[in-house]
């Protein structure tokens, strides 16, 4: 018989103050409120002795080295296998830089190491603390309503794609 699959989740709220840099944009573009919280969403699976965790961030892309941190300070913390982690963000373009990538500015150390990390090891240690039995199951489906913005047409011409 196979073991038994258990989930955790918790959700928390990872929103910078008024006024942060804004990733995305060209340099220097602040926010001046909030729309809607920015959240992180914590995943814990385990079946047996295996744990593994899932981190959904609604900032646009994370650094490397910083998610490699993230699950290394996972791993120390709560024993979940650095090896078991994936920290995921949905590509918002209205939150705070920790990508650092070329040209968009440096990563929000500010921010990083007082909200997100801070906010990401309790969200983690909820998700872990509560996991009920589940059960998985696998679907497929078609969703129509994705733009292809650069559509490539047989004439090797790029046009603003349109909607199927």
């Amino acid at each position: 018989m196979s073991e038994k699959l258990y989930l955790g989740v918790s959700k928390i709220n990872i929103t910078p103050e008024v006024g942060c840099c804004l990733y995305g944009y060209a340099p220097d573009v602040f926010s001046k409120s909030v729309h809607d919280d920015l959240t992180a969403i914590a995943f814990y699976f385990k079946s047996g002795d295996t744990e593994a965790l899932l981190l959904s961030l609604s900032l646009c892309s994370i650094k490397t080295e910083l998610s490699d941190e993230i699950a290394s300070l996972i791993e120390e913390k709560y024993g979940v296998p650095k090896g078991n982690c994936i920290i995921h963000c949905i590509h918002n373009h209205s939150g705070p830089n920790v990508s650092g990538d070329v040209g968009w500015g440096d990563v929000d150390r500010k921010y990083y190491n007082g909200i997100l990390l801070p906010n990401l090891m309790k969200v983690i240690g909820e998700a872990k603390s509560s996991p009920v039995a589940v059960r998985m199951a696998v679907a497929t489906g078609e969703s129509f309503i994705g733009i292809n913005r650069r559509q490539l047409f047989p004439d090797n011409r790029a046009h603003l794609g349109q909607n199927p």
